[in-house]
């Protein structure tokens, strides 16, 4: 085959790759915590296990030794390419999911008034698969491309919080391991002819991030800020040439709560958070911008004399975050219990994107009384 051709296959496949527009969650995936149903309001401001990566002052409002989990789907999606595949036409929609665990932690009270805390938690994941048939490229016509794209990044985080003994304020620090599975896999041919492409590159990156954050309370209101500084990969020049650098992650985020709201035990929580992606780096495949993220939330908890059950609703801003990833905004909302004599509490959340599909995600948590 001729090697122009060739070259220009290659180069018209990455136009395709830049304009294909899938929801962006290389970033801004939740890894189903208590503020997915929430639009993400309560990311910085909650003190759980989830708290170890989302912002490690948190930890110094754990005050007992505590578990927790999260089960989430990992949305994958289908992108239709037609016409000429160097500027092709595309269509994205969702195309089902794969459930799996999403966060798992474990925080312990130390002496002096700070908590340990260990975890895993997703943070970002995408599954596209592309593909058209009677497409052009150059003088080639009836032109059959596909395409698979996979990358997921997960941190493993040891972090630690220390709080004033007045609960006003806490303070946190630590370190994350970012792995980067990574996987592109490209096909094209002309049926009944010569195969135009065909590349397999698969490889796993890593690198160490500091994750910091202070929160602190004022009478029913608190607010957090955390920062996750960018981290540069290492270990494959295949993942590198791909996407050289995971974004840091500055947050800031607000709360208020009511107690006796509406003159009963019941309580009301308000949140809202921003935040802001910066300094990532990559190619046409993983072409990242600075972005800047926004959730507005509300979580009612009912109390009853044997439990009590949070009602959660919110929205979620996720501009896009680069060429090739469209905006992602929804509706979320989510149900919990919590049985007053028992030390475990079950969440389960839900997200509803524009762009179609849904995101349903399980918590369970366990508290180990001192």
């Amino acid at each position: 085959m001729n090697k122009l051709i060739i070259s220009g296959l290659l180069t018209g496949s990455l136009a395709a790759i830049s304009g294909a527009q899938i929801p962006d969650l290389l970033n801004s995936l939740d890894a189903g915590g208590r503020s997915l149903g929430a639009g993400g309001a309560f990311g910085v401001t909650g003190a759980d296990t989830f708290s170890i990566l989302n912002n490690p002052a948190g930890l110094g409002y754990v005050s007992s030794r505590t578990y927790g989990l999260a089960y989430r789907n990992m949305p994958t999606t289908f992108t239709s390419l037609s016409g000429n595949l160097s500027s092709p036409f595309t269509s994205t929609n969702d195309d089902g999911s794969k459930n799996q665990l999403s966060h798992l932690g474990y925080a312990i009270p130390l002496k002096g008034g700070r908590t340990l805390g260990i975890s895993y938690q997703v943070g970002g994941y995408i599954s596209d698969f592309r593909g058209g048939v009677g497409m052009t490229s150059g003088t080639l016509t009836n032109v059959t491309y596909s395409e698979q794209l996979n990358v997921k990044t997960d941190f493993y985080t040891v972090a630690i919080g220390k709080g004033k003994e007045d609960g006003s304020s806490s303070i946190g620090y630590g370190l994350t391991f970012a792995n980067v599975n990574f996987l592109n896999r490209q096909l094209g041919f002309i049926p009944g002819g010569a195969t135009l492409i065909d590349t397999d590159n698969k490889a796993t990156a890593y690198g160490v991030g500091i994750v910091a954050g202070i929160q602190k309370n004022s009478g029913a209101g608190s607010y957090g800020i955390s920062l996750r500084t960018p981290i540069k990969l290492t270990g494959s020049d295949v993942v590198k040439s791909a996407y050289d650098t995971v974004p840091g992650q500055l947050s800031l985020g607000l709360a208020r709560r009511t107690d006796s709201f509406r003159g009963s035990n019941n309580y009301l929580l308000q949140g809202a958070q921003v935040t802001h992606y910066f300094g990532g780096f990559g190619n046409g495949l993983t072409t990242r911008s600075n972005q800047t993220a926004f959730g507005l939330g509300a979580e009612l908890g009912i109390s009853r004399e044997t439990f009590t059950l949070p009602i959660r609703v919110g929205y979620s801003f996720s501009p896009a975050g680069g060429d090739a990833f469209a905006r992602r905004d929804g509706l979320t909302f989510g149900v919990g219990y919590r049985p007053n004599s028992q030390p475990w509490a079950i969440d389960l959340n839900y997200a509803f994107p524009k762009t179609g599909g849904k995101d349903i995600a399980f918590m369970f948590s366990y508290r180990f009384d001192k």
